[in-house]
């Protein structure tokens, strides 16, 4: 699994969604997910970015494990 991959299945379980709905919120398929958490297949920059976005999630965290999870509203 890659350092991605477990950011974004540990975000989703946080999220407390299946693959399929996590999937659905970012407009890609399900496989595409599961394959992403299993490492097989890194997500493009636009797919990193509307995860950030829908979800509200630090970018940092997500490409680095850096900073907190979520980003605050101020």
């Amino acid at each position: 699994m890659s350092e991605v991959g477990r950011r974004i299945k540990e975000l989703r379980e946080r999220l407390r969604m299946n693959k399929r709905e996590f999937a659905r919120e970012i407009g890609v398929k399900d496989t595409l997910v599961y394959r992403w958490e299993k490492g097989e297949f890194e997500p493009t920059t636009e797919k990193l970015k509307a995860i950030s976005k829908r979800f509200n999630v630090n970018l940092n965290w997500l490409l680095l494990g850096e900073g907190e999870m979520f980003i605050k509203r101020e």
